[in-house]
């Protein structure tokens, strides 16, 4: 998953020019990876979202993008046992962003 990552933060975070990225578990399992530093400018062209938002706000914005699209290879190539392990991964960190401070920057960079 991180070389997916790693292709997302380059379309997403235009000034970002890589460096060390945080594992972070979930208490219910599964979890999300956080880029180190402060704050990070993304843009999501599909949704014209352009905000700078924390490093963990950051990661799960782009963890989430790629579950959800690993999520729909997996269910279009008919690997049900892939398929039901990211739709469970994607309710996980789900359920972590409701609760989070920066949920409706996640929600917008999201929808």
């Amino acid at each position: 998953m991180s070389k997916r990552l790693c292709t997302r933060w380059r379309k997403m975070m235009p000034e970002y020019e890589g460096g060390f990225w945080h594992f972070i578990r979930l208490p219910d399992g599964g979890g999300y990876m956080m880029p180190d530093g402060d704050r990070f400018h993304i843009v999501n062209g599909a949704n014209w979202f352009d905000r700078t938002v924390s490093a963990d706000a950051c990661g799960i914005i782009l963890t989430s993008l790629v579950i959800n699209r690993q999520l729909w290879l997996y269910h279009d190539s008919g690997d049900a046992g892939l398929t039901q392990l990211y739709r469970m991964r994607d309710a996980q960190l789900w359920r972590h962003i409701e609760f989070h401070p920066e949920c409706n920057a996640i929600y917008a960079a999201l929808d």
